[in-house]
């Protein structure tokens, strides 16, 4: 998960990182794009500190494994 910037949390701000993601057969992310970062541009940076990082199980169409791409949101939400 990515940190919470914190001159965000300090601020109360909240929002969301909406990321165009492709997934490897591995499930490994091979490749993104920021989309759009509401709130604090600090959320997308975080974000793809991370990303690299971050695993799925490897997607599967028709039993085979695949390549997939998709939108994903990352929500940055005060407790």
């Amino acid at each position: 998960k990515p940190d919470y910037p914190a001159v965000a949390q300090a601020a109360q701000i909240s929002g969301y990182v909406d990321i165009d993601i492709v997934i490897n057969e591995q499930g490994r992310v091979e490749s993104f794009t920021i989309i759009e970062t509401r709130g604090h541009p600090l959320f997308g940076v975080e974000t793809a500190k991370v990303l690299p990082r971050w695993r799925f199980p490897p997607p599967r169409m028709g039993g085979k494994k695949v390549r997939v791409k998709y939108i994903y949101r990352v929500n940055f939400t005060l407790n």
